[in-house]
Protein backbone atom coordinates (compact mmCIF):
# COMPACT_ATOMS: atom_id res chain seq x y z
CA UNK A 1 0.00 0.00 0.00
CA UNK A 2 1.36 3.40 -0.90
CA UNK A 3 0.50 6.19 1.49
CA UNK A 4 -1.24 9.22 0.08
CA UNK A 5 0.82 11.28 2.49
CA UNK A 6 4.57 11.62 2.39
CA UNK A 7 5.39 12.04 6.07
CA UNK A 8 9.02 12.74 5.23
CA UNK A 9 8.12 15.28 2.58
CA UNK A 10 5.72 18.16 2.11
CA UNK A 11 3.01 16.65 4.35
CA UNK A 12 5.29 17.02 7.39
CA UNK A 13 5.39 20.79 6.78
CA UNK A 14 1.61 21.02 6.48
CA UNK A 15 0.44 18.51 9.08
CA UNK A 16 -0.11 20.84 12.05
CA UNK A 17 -2.24 23.23 10.01
CA UNK A 18 -4.04 20.68 7.85
CA UNK A 19 -4.89 17.80 10.20
CA UNK A 20 -7.36 19.78 12.38
CA UNK A 21 -9.14 20.93 9.21
CA UNK A 22 -9.60 17.48 7.67
CA UNK A 23 -10.06 15.23 10.73
CA UNK A 24 -13.39 15.69 12.50
CA UNK A 25 -13.01 16.46 16.23
CA UNK A 26 -9.21 16.38 15.89
CA UNK A 27 -8.49 18.39 19.04
CA UNK A 28 -11.25 16.66 21.00
CA UNK A 29 -9.66 13.27 20.37
CA UNK A 30 -6.59 14.32 22.35
CA UNK A 31 -8.57 16.00 25.13
CA UNK A 32 -10.74 12.90 25.60
CA UNK A 33 -7.68 10.66 25.58
CA UNK A 34 -6.14 12.71 28.38
CA UNK A 35 -9.30 12.40 30.45
CA UNK A 36 -9.29 8.63 30.02
CA UNK A 37 -5.62 8.37 30.94
CA UNK A 38 -6.01 10.60 34.01
CA UNK A 39 -8.90 8.45 35.18
CA UNK A 40 -6.82 5.28 34.98
CA UNK A 41 -3.22 6.24 35.73
CA UNK A 42 -1.35 7.27 38.83
CA UNK A 43 0.13 10.72 39.25
CA UNK A 44 3.62 9.84 37.97
CA UNK A 45 2.80 7.66 34.97
CA UNK A 46 5.09 6.80 32.07
CA UNK A 47 3.35 6.82 28.70
CA UNK A 48 4.44 5.56 25.29
CA UNK A 49 3.11 7.44 22.25
CA UNK A 50 3.12 5.52 18.98
CA UNK A 51 3.25 7.81 15.97
CA UNK A 52 4.48 10.87 17.87
CA UNK A 53 4.43 12.85 14.61
CA UNK A 54 4.99 16.57 15.04
CA UNK A 55 4.49 16.33 18.80
CA UNK A 56 1.00 17.73 19.42
CA UNK A 57 -0.28 14.85 21.53
CA UNK A 58 2.85 14.28 23.57
CA UNK A 59 3.52 17.97 24.27
CA UNK A 60 -0.08 18.91 25.10
CA UNK A 61 -0.41 15.91 27.38
CA UNK A 62 2.88 16.69 29.08
CA UNK A 63 1.93 20.31 29.71
CA UNK A 64 -1.46 19.31 31.10
CA UNK A 65 -0.02 16.51 33.27
CA UNK A 66 3.26 17.81 34.68
CA UNK A 67 4.14 14.65 36.64
CA UNK A 68 3.91 12.27 33.69
CA UNK A 69 6.88 11.27 31.53
CA UNK A 70 6.68 10.26 27.88
CA UNK A 71 8.50 8.40 25.16
CA UNK A 72 7.30 8.79 21.62
CA UNK A 73 8.39 7.09 18.44
CA UNK A 74 7.75 7.76 14.78
CA UNK A 75 9.27 6.35 11.59
CA UNK A 76 8.99 9.71 9.78
CA UNK A 77 12.17 11.63 10.52
CA UNK A 78 10.78 14.89 9.10
CA UNK A 79 7.70 14.76 11.32
CA UNK A 80 9.79 13.92 14.35
CA UNK A 81 12.15 16.82 13.67
CA UNK A 82 9.21 19.18 14.24
CA UNK A 83 8.41 17.40 17.50
CA UNK A 84 12.02 17.65 18.69
CA UNK A 85 12.03 21.41 18.07
CA UNK A 86 8.69 21.86 19.86
CA UNK A 87 9.82 19.80 22.85
CA UNK A 88 12.93 21.96 23.15
CA UNK A 89 10.94 25.18 22.75
CA UNK A 90 8.63 24.07 25.58
CA UNK A 91 11.65 23.02 27.73
CA UNK A 92 10.26 19.50 28.10
CA UNK A 93 13.39 17.50 27.23
CA UNK A 94 13.54 16.08 30.77
CA UNK A 95 9.99 14.68 30.46
CA UNK A 96 9.80 13.64 26.80
CA UNK A 97 12.11 11.38 24.84
CA UNK A 98 11.60 10.97 21.11
CA UNK A 99 12.80 8.02 19.08
CA UNK A 100 13.12 7.86 15.31
CA UNK A 101 11.91 4.43 14.27
CA UNK A 102 9.37 1.80 15.18
CA UNK A 103 8.39 0.08 18.42
CA UNK A 104 11.45 -2.17 18.15
CA UNK A 105 13.64 0.94 18.45
CA UNK A 106 12.15 1.83 21.85
CA UNK A 107 14.60 0.51 24.41
CA UNK A 108 12.50 1.12 27.51
CA UNK A 109 9.64 -1.33 27.93
CA UNK A 110 8.17 -0.34 31.30
CA UNK A 111 5.20 1.94 30.53
CA UNK A 112 1.97 2.47 32.41
CA UNK A 113 0.02 3.18 29.22
CA UNK A 114 0.43 3.62 25.50
CA UNK A 115 -1.48 5.53 22.86
CA UNK A 116 -1.74 5.05 19.13
CA UNK A 117 -3.98 7.79 17.82
CA UNK A 118 -4.53 8.33 14.09
CA UNK A 119 -1.86 5.76 13.23
CA UNK A 120 -3.29 2.37 12.29
CA UNK A 121 -5.03 3.47 9.09
CA UNK A 122 -1.62 4.31 7.61
CA UNK A 123 -0.33 0.78 8.05
CA UNK A 124 -0.88 -1.78 5.28
CA UNK A 125 -3.85 -4.08 5.78
CA UNK A 126 -1.72 -7.20 5.39
CA UNK A 127 -2.51 -8.89 8.69
CA UNK A 128 0.42 -7.44 10.63
CA UNK A 129 -1.86 -5.07 12.54
CA UNK A 130 -3.01 -8.06 14.54
CA UNK A 131 0.49 -9.00 15.78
Amino acid sequence: MENEFDFNGEWSNEYDDTAPKIIPAYNSIYVLTQHLLRDRLHKEAKILVAGAGTGKEIIDCSLDNPHWCFAGFDPAEAMLSFAIKKVAAASLEDKISLIHGLIDNVIEKDFDAATSILVMHFLPDDGTKFN
